[in-house]
């Protein structure tokens, strides 16, 4: 693994570049943990991105560059690390790898009706994982899976109305396993009960935040990009750019308030991920050009504070998607390196 460092003029900040040669590298989805501590990566090294998500798993010593071979059986934004393990999908298994000894275990196997997608999601106690699939009628059946026993459960099956019919973005709350958030997919400029939360047990659910119209019967509050914060207490989101109801940006879902409240919206925000203390954010942008900013935010403090520049093409996984390491020290993203592959940085969060 080649590791370099740079000090970008125009942030003042230093930054560790991580990348491979000829290959694409890239940390998971900002939803899914990548960190095993607060210096080793868990990434993800795809031959070339633009023709498979396939990819190779490699733990990634950030202060030296060394890296060590986890697995071959992934996909890019499929895995999520916890507890010395990352666990992986492939279309139709669940395994678990030790970031220690390198040992894959299968934990569940279904056949070709179950395909399964991500990012994955696990309580933080890592008794329950999130799955879910797309059914042939194009409803989506959203599950829970119990790591101890090997049972799968089905705990909602939704299907939304034509032409956006799709269910995803499935995130275990990290304290109650009984509570599930998944969003309505599809383009959310039109898209008006993008988040929702089910009841495991009760397989209900409903709309968690109820997104106005404008003056002119158009979507006001376009919004989507979710996260849990990890005391499980609310959730994260973006009110996108084109929000015509202010105010846009980061947003918190409260559920004891059961209210919505702004946390940062100086620049056009696209992701946002919660540190380990549920109360800072990491958040990258949405801006012409070719380079997406990555903001850390300390809304207590009122800081709002471009960390990093991450040039991009737009194209997945070529997005910064920024994430707290799991001691709240560093945040890693990703972008666009030399001859068009992606490569991962690292700044330190402050």
């Amino acid at each position: 693994m080649n590791r370099n460092i740079f000090t970008c003029q125009k942030t003042g900040t230093n930054q560790i570049i991580l990348s491979a040669d000829c290959a694409d590298l890239a940390h998971s989805y900002y939803t899914a943990n990548s960190w095993a501590d607060g210096e080793h990566l868990v990434l993800s090294r795809m031959e070339n991105r633009k023709h498979s998500m396939a990819c190779r798993l490699f733990l990634v010593d950030i202060t030296t560059g060394e890296e060590r071979f986890l697995t071959e059986k992934a996909f890019w934004s499929k895995s999520v690390v916890q507890d010395s393990f990352v666990y992986h999908l492939t279309e139709h298994e669940i395994l678990r790898t030790g970031l220690a000894d390198g040992k894959t275990e299968l934990l569940w196997s279904g056949d070709f009706r179950y395909r399964l997608d991500g990012p994955p999601s696990l309580t933080a106690d890592g008794h329950y994982l999130s799955l879910y699939w797309e059914l042939a009628d194009k409803s989506t059946s959203i599950n829970r899976f119990d790591i101890q026993t090997g049972r799968m459960e089905e705990v909602y099956h939704t299907c939304f109305h034509y032409p956006f019919e799709i269910a995803n973005h499935c995130m275990l709350n990290p304290q109650n396993p009984n509570l599930m958030f998944f969003s309505h997919e599809g383009n959310c400029n039109y898209i008006t009960n993008r988040l929702w939360l089910a009841d495991c047990e009760k397989h209900t659910a409903y709309n968690l935040f109820k997104q106005r119209l404008n003056q002119e019967g158009g979507n006001g509050e376009p919004s989507g990009h979710e996260m849990w914060a990890p005391d499980g207490k609310g959730v994260y989101f973006i009110k996108y750019i084109t929000t015509t109801i202010p105010p846009k940006g980061v947003m918190y879902f409260d559920l004891a308030k059961n209210e919505a409240k702004s946390i940062a919206s100086k620049y056009e925000y696209w992701h946002a991920a919660a540190a380990p203390d549920s109360v800072r954010v990491c958040a990258d942008t949405q801006i012409n050009g070719d380079t997406s900013e990555v903001v850390y935010i300390d809304p207590q403090n009122g800081v709002e504070k471009i960390v990093a520049l991450a040039k991009t093409d737009w194209a997945h996984p070529c997005h910064p998607h920024p994430q707290f390491s799991p001691d709240g020290r560093y945040i890693c993203y990703t972008a666009l390196g030399e001859n068009e592959k992606t490569v991962v940085g690292i700044v330190e969060a402050k």
